[in-house]
């Protein structure tokens, strides 16, 4: 099976699994021996465009195949955020918004920063802190999502055995455990795909203007990017060209929603 059918099955055993939103985002990690909603027994084989078979896939379980164009990275929509992402530049903004960015991107309305974006701009994860730190914050890139895979049913219910695991008191040991067995969230769907992307920090204590530093930012941008944007200019490339050349490191994006038995998760 080709590289985006390896990847696709690992995303449809993903979705329904429970993940830690504070931790590492990686499928690998995915809490539970299983998922931990009840699905159609029901499954099919679904055929992919390199001639390949996924197979047993629920009948609850959508498989969509995305457009294949390379996307410059966008945080906001134009009209819904601030106005530092330049058509042809970085994304360039504070410590609050990229966490508000990489909430939106995992379906997710909480405010504190996820285990992900802690991860990519090396922050401790003690976020009042890592904000007063950062001065600014920049990511650039482009992306090419292949497949998503996501549960059609928008009202999930909980395995009767996960159920009965949740604590229905106050108790910090008892929800460390819960949490640690099955996670704070429920991945409801994945993106397959391939990125490319770069993460500047400005420290507080940096003596770069606000403008220095994009300048900087899309400095590094346009020498990561080069073979990109002047592939693109030119001419369209083939589908196979875009992924072996352009994007060679796979991605899966998440999006998940929380449970919703503990208003303590909420």
């Amino acid at each position: 099976m080709s590289l985006a059918g390896s990847a696709l099955e690992a995303a449809l055993l993903a979705v329904g699994r429970g993940l830690d939103a504070a931790g590492d985002h990686r499928l690998l990690y995915c809490k539970g021996d299983g998922r931990l909603v009840a699905l159609e027994d029901r499954a099919r084989d679904l055929p992919l465009p390199d001639g390949g078979v996924l197979p047993s896939v629920p009948h609850d379980v959508e498989v969509e195949q995305c457009r294949r164009d390379l996307e410059r990275i966008r945080p906001f929509p134009s009209g819904s955020g601030p106005s530092s992402a330049a058509a042809d530049g970085p994304f360039v903004c504070s410590f609050d918004k990229m966490a508000e960015y990489f909430n939106r991107k995992s379906c997710l309305s909480e405010t504190v920063p996820l285990g992900s974006f802690n991860s990519l701009f090396s922050f401790t994860g003690s976020w009042k802190n890592d904000a007063a730190t950062t001065k600014a914050l920049a990511i650039d890139g482009y992306s090419l999502p292949l497949f998503r895979v996501k549960i059609r049913n928008s009202e999930l219910t909980l395995l009767e055995s996960v159920k009965r695991r949740i604590p229905n008191v106050w108790d910090p040991s008892a929800l460390a455990s819960f949490i640690e067995n099955y996670g704070t969230h429920i991945i409801i769907s994945v993106t397959v795909g391939g990125k490319d992307e770069v993460y500047i920090k400005q420290h507080s204590l940096s003596q770069l203007s606000e403008l220095e530093f994009k300048n900087y930012a899309r400095e590094i941008g346009r020498e990561r990017f080069a073979d990109v944007e002047n592939k693109s200019n030119a001419s369209s490339i083939n589908y196979s060209e875009k992924v072996s050349k352009l994007l060679t490191a796979f991605f899966i994006q998440v999006c998940w929603r929380c449970f919703g038995y503990i208003i303590w998760f909420a």
